[in-house]
């Protein structure tokens, strides 16, 4: 990893507040749009919450493989037509910051990426304040972004690259009662001879339950549509060949 510092690798360049842009979330879409910011010499901060790039990626997917292809080789030398098989680089100028260089794996190991995208802000020398937790957005003259520790940061351009953080909750009664997709065990011996209803036709959904064939006595997928499978749809969401085993 490219460290900053013995002691600590994330830190940013200043103490500043105010600035042009300011990148909310430092995972994969923050850190590309920071790289062509840092690229083109721009003003910019990126604000996250985490103490690392990729803090999603620490936790999500739960069952730790990803969906997202890594296909080393494919007979072409054109990095253009190669990126067709690499779903996980960034763009970038330097062919050392590729992700073929992390994994082996078709279908990497989430461990894999956050490595990646740590030193990816590292490399490129982006311009990243971890630790800090927006709590509210206003907007006057400039958008005014403040922390849960009440600092204030102003900007003339406001960017949200946080992704898909909030957990969908189907309006079922007695909803409360089922596990969530975010919290419940992922070891199949906690799932040993039971019946398993699993609410959701998409990519959590049935990377849940190829986790627990090998355990669970019956498994149940269901939910008001058929099943959308995402080389069809091209909607990212819906369901992905490498999760569809069970």
């Amino acid at each position: 990893m490219y460290a900053k510092t013995q002691s600590n690798p994330y830190w940013s360049k200043s103490s500043r507040t105010d600035y042009e842009y300011l990148i909310i979330g430092a995972g994969p879409a923050g850190l590309q749009l920071g790289y062509y910011l840092e690229k083109s010499k721009r003003d910019y901060l990126i604000l996250e919450a985490g103490n690392s790039p990729g803090t999603f990626f620490k936790e999500f997917p739960r069952h730790r493989k990803l969906i997202s292809i890594n296909k080393r080789y494919t007979g072409y030398d054109d990095p253009e037509i190669n990126l067709r098989w690499d779903w996980n680089s960034l763009l970038s100028d330097s062919e050392e910051m590729s992700f073929k260089h992390y994994s082996k794996q078709y279908f990497p190991d989430a461990d894999k990426l956050v490595d990646y995208l740590g030193d990816f802000a590292n490399h490129f020398d982006l311009n990243i304040r971890y630790d800090v937790k927006v709590t509210k957005i206003a907007k006057d003259q400039k958008f005014m972004i403040i922390d849960e520790k009440g600092k204030v940061y102003s900007c003339k351009h406001l960017i949200i690259a946080t992704g898909c953080t909030k957990l969908y909750i189907p309006d079922i009664p007695g909803i409360e009662l089922a596990e969530k997709y975010t919290k419940v065990s992922v070891s199949p011996d906690d799932f040993e001879n039971q019946r398993v209803l699993i609410v959701g036709k998409g990519n959590s959904a049935f990377e849940t339950a190829d986790n627990l064939i090998d355990s669970a006595a019956m498994i149940h997928v269901c939910s008001p549509h058929s099943i959308s499978m995402a080389w069809k749809t091209r909607y990212v969401g819906h369901l992905r060949a490498v999760n569809n085993n069970f």
